[in-house]
């Protein structure tokens, strides 16, 4: 169970104290240290001072009271799900103790990037709304102040948190900065190192890890797999590490995401913070040291062109070797939607129950396009009840049910439903129902009838009609992910028979003008 309270009063602190404590602990601690620079003013010195904020991030004291109230929540929430996760850790800890095989399991715990800015500047209570084109204003968010991080949310802190979380190291999620790609690696593995609770000032990279098992395993890589020839691995074992810690690792590594990019060598780190939309050949090279600071603050680009040029040569050289070109600098987000368009989306799908659960990735996409949905079943008296179909969840999802006898489609996309249900109740024996979405400017204006046979039942103009579902999938006869719906509790089996579900999907391509109009909606700009 996730609590929030423990960290109430720390979130009330504000972000201010929270960057200063973090500041305090990472410079001092933390894995990225540089032992041979000592503290304080004068050569040598390591600089204690925070990265600058990145774009969007506002000081604490310039929010208004509701907004401080709600930032505060967003990390509580964040806290309550990282001690969640750690009291977690240690149940299952206990439980290879109990099963008498801790001493020889190797836990590897990290993080797959840095803090994430997708929460946009004002925080989300829900994530999927501000990705899919309708964020959620502040005073609507804080409406869920009690329920947030609860069932009813999948909320996102703001980007000022996301600069607080990743101290010292500047900017965040996305960006080829430490922020973005500085992470947490522990390993624990009580038979095969003898160590206990040291630290590593040692660089590893996640392509690292799996040649680092193979070694500590004793386990050797075959060139082969079904007679075809394996590619070379790309990363280096750091196994050494485990028993040393002047063992090296690799002193090396590009890094390059959405045309973001960096080249680290030794001490050395080249690194580009391109903006979207603009010329790669106009993007600048900063230069850092990172004996002297990790916080990427002095850029020594200028005073030092030579070696700029050096580890732009090298980074040059592994973006071709490893296949980096062409580079795509879009939104995520909105690469993801064009790609699925270019790709095609399927316009036909005929379901027969029972069936299970689909992936999001293989359900049908409905959204933003017109389209029919067709429902052959038979309700038995008295047993005419539950879940038809259901797609993704409360967050962002579409079902179709039957409740006390009337049929009910809904859009949810939390804070808002979209809803359909007509007065009339559904007689009883085999029926044909239909669920038809016009759209009447996509991929957000448009909106959805009901009919039983070829009679409409209700229809309703939707305020905005979704983009697209969560991760939850597809499931036939029940609501079998997370609800999509507040009117039902659980699966909600459907009591009848369902005999066949039949999607007619128009996904014809947007136009120049309907793609715009998505990308002008997205709250999310990261």
């Amino acid at each position: 169970m996730l609590s929030r309270r423990p960290f109430a009063a720390a979130g009330a602190r504000g972000r201010s104290r929270h960057l200063s404590r973090e500041v305090r602990y990472r410079l001092g601690r933390g894995p990225h240290r540089a032992a041979e620079a000592p503290a304080g003013p004068g050569p040598g010195a390591r600089d204690h001072r925070a990265a600058p904020a990145g774009p969007g991030v506002s000081t604490w004291s310039a929010l208004s009271a509701e907004e401080q109230k709600l930032f505060a929540r967003y990390m509580e929430v964040y806290a309550g799900l990282i001690t969640n996760t750690d009291r977690n850790i240690g149940r299952l800890l206990a439980a290879l103790d109990t099963l008498g095989v801790r001493d020889n399991t190797m836990i590897v715990l990290m993080s797959d990037n840095g803090g994430s800015a997708e929460g946009t500047q004002t925080g989300t209570p829900n994530v999927f709304a501000a990705a899919f084109g309708r964020p959620v204003p502040v005073p609507e968010a804080a409406r869920l102040y009690d329920v947030m991080g609860e069932d009813q949310t999948f909320p996102h802190y703001p980007i000022g948190w996301a600069c607080a979380s990743n101290t010292p190291f500047r900017l965040y999620k996305q960006y080829a900065h430490l922020g973005g790609v500085a992470d947490p690696l522990v390993i624990a593995w009580p038979k095969g190192i003898a160590a206990k609770g040291e630290i590593r000032s040692r660089f590893v990279h996640v392509i690292d890890l799996y040649p680092t098992i193979l070694e500590a395993i004793g386990v050797e890589r075959p060139a082969t797999y079904r007679g075809r020839k394996l590619k070379p691995l790309e990363g280096a074992s750091a196994a050494a590490t485990f028993k040393s810690d002047s063992a090296p690792t690799r002193s090396e590594q590009y890094f390059e995401l959405g045309g973001q990019r960096a080249y680290m060598d030794g001490n050395w780190r080249a690194v580009i913070r391109h903006e979207r939309g603009t010329p790669f050949e106009g993007d600048r090279w900063e230069l850092y040291d990172l004996s002297r600071e990790v916080n990427e603050i002095t850029d020594l680009a200028d005073q030092q062109p030579e070696k700029v040029a050096a580890l732009a040569a090298k980074w040059q050289a592994a973006a071709e070797r490893y296949g980096v070109f062409p580079m795509d600098d879009r939104n995520l987000i909105i690469k993801l939607s064009q790609d699925r368009l270019r790709r095609g989306t399927k316009t036909h799908f005929d379901m027969r129950a029972p069936m299970d659960r689909l992936s999001a990735h293989v359900s049908p996409q409905v959204g933003g396009y017109s389209h029919e949905i067709i429902v052959d079943l038979v309700r038995r008296p008295g047993a005419g009840d539950g879940v038809l179909f259901a797609c993704g969840s409360r967050h962002a999802g579409f079902v179709m049910h039957i409740r006390q006898g009337r049929l009910v489609y809904e859009q949810s996309m939390t804070p808002w439903v979209e809803r359909i249900e007509p007065a009339e109740a559904l007689p009883d024996g085999p029926l044909r129902l239909r669920y038809v979405q016009t759209m009447t400017a996509r991929p957000f204006e448009g909106g959805g009838a009901l009919f039983l046979g070829e009679r409409k039942l209700a229809e309703r103009t939707f305020a905005n009609v979704l983009l697209s579902t969560s991760y939850d999938g597809f499931s036939l006869g029940a609501d079998l992910g997370n609800r999509v719906s507040t009117l039902y509790e659980g699966h909600n089996p459907f009591q009848g028979e369902l005999v066949r579900v039949q999607f007619n999907i128009d996904s014809t391509p947007f136009d120049l003008i309907e793609s715009k109009r998505f990308i002008d909606r997205i709250g999310i700009r990261v």
